[in-house]
């Protein structure tokens, strides 16, 4: 679901309208998300990592004919 705005008090203004439960919900699903989406930046970021090493290790090494 994609609502207008995307900032913080919109999403805070959105959660008002529902009851406490679906709030609680809301926020735990976020916080999961958030979750998810730092483990898969965090993988992507030491592959790249890895990939810039052995970029530098092999322009490092003579050239063999």
């Amino acid at each position: 679901m994609h609502r207008r705005g995307s900032g913080r008090l919109t999403t805070w203004l959105g959660d008002l309208r529902l009851p406490a439960d679906e709030r609680r919900a809301a926020r735990a699903e976020r916080h999961a998300e958030e979750e998810i989406r730092r483990e898969r930046d965090w993988s992507d970021e030491h592959a790249r990592q890895r990939a810039a090493t052995d970029a530098e290790a092999r322009r490092n090494q003579p050239y063999r004919y």
